[in-house]
């Protein structure tokens, strides 16, 4: 349970930093 629950973690805390960049670089495109 807790080795699914890191891999879980593993796999999403990277993707969570890429769309948050991703979404704050598009914003900031737009907002010039």
């Amino acid at each position: 349970m807790l080795g699914l629950i890191s891999l879980i973690l593993i796999l999403f805390i990277p993707v969570i930093f890429i769309w948050l960049g991703y979404r704050s670089s598009k914003s900031f495109k737009d907002f010039h």
